[in-house]
């Protein structure tokens, strides 16, 4: 059964969707070494996902007066495409589609003139449910995906994780990784992750209990260990995070769709959270 939001949500839900329109998420790449968001001339690529018709588009971005152009025909996506992330080394881009029960994975290759071609879909494994998230380790090793599940519990929240090789994805053993403990009363909803910039930890933002949870990664299988001792309370409905590093020091930060506001950690050496 698809999961279903709690009535508090669903309004906020329909909001969201109604600014965005039918574009789902915009990604930005410059065709440079440089990985800095300084670049003020040449060329990049900027790719879209489009809720209304189930499409990926690519565009070319000028870097110096920010215009961007259509570049190519667009490629096919499931239901409802929710995330996409794009391959550390820009060769791939992976598409979650929330509206394919199981959830499905579409997985695209990146031209060299920025254009998408279809590589292939895959299924997540049962209970995954409505996978609304994406995020990749700065290796590109293993793609993670946040399934949101039901309120109720009926099917749990969860993380699937998949081991990467160019634009095919397999999913690792023990896949998807609970993101609930035992005792839970209520569905956490994960809708969006994070990976620590400096590695071993993964953020979940869970909108249904307004907490980002942390799991450790291990650094060969992928495996996830959710480290519920380490939940960090929110704002509501939390459904968008950033984590970024700068010279001295890493941060997270965390959209909070209900409350209309943003929440802002430090994350620390061992990838613990502190308020900011």
């Amino acid at each position: 059964m698809r999961s279903r939001l709690p009535a508090s949500l669903l309004k906020i839900t329909l909001i969201v969707f109604s600014i965005v329109g039918i574009g789902t998420l915009l990604l930005l790449a410059a065709c440079s070494t440089s990985s800095t968001s300084t670049q003020s001339s040449g060329t990049g690529f900027l790719w879209l996902t489009a809720q209304g018709n189930t499409t990926l588009s690519a565009y070319t971005t000028n870097l110096g007066s920010g215009a961007i152009s259509a570049n190519g025909n667009a490629a096919g996506t499931g239901p409802a495409p929710a995330a996409l992330v794009v391959a550390p080394n820009g060769s791939a881009i992976f598409v979650a589609n929330s509206g394919s029960d199981p959830g499905t994975i579409s997985s695209y290759t990146v031209n060299s003139n920025g254009t998408v071609t279809a590589a292939g879909q895959v299924t997540e494994n049962p209970p995954a449910l409505a996978p609304m998230g994406l995020a990749m380790d700065s290796a590109g090793k293993f793609l993670f995906v946040a399934n949101q599940g039901s309120f109720d519990l009926s099917e749990p929240g969860s993380i699937s994780v998949f081991s990467v090789n160019g634009t095919t994805l397999t999913e690792i053993a023990g896949s998807p990784f609970l993101d609930e403990s035992v005792s839970a009363t209520q569905g956490s909803g994960p809708v969006a992750l994070a990976v620590n910039p400096a590695g071993g930890t993964l953020y979940a933002a869970n909108q249904f209990t307004g907490t980002v949870s942390e799991f450790s990664i291990d650094p060969n299988s992928g495996a996830l260990t959710l480290l519920s001792a380490l939940d960090q309370g929110v704002g509501s409905s939390p459904s968008g995070l950033l984590a970024v590093k700068t010279s001295s020091a890493s941060f997270l930060y965390v959209m909070n769709t209900g409350s209309n506001n943003i929440t802002a950690f430090t994350i620390n050496g061992d990838g613990s959270l502190t308020g900011i």
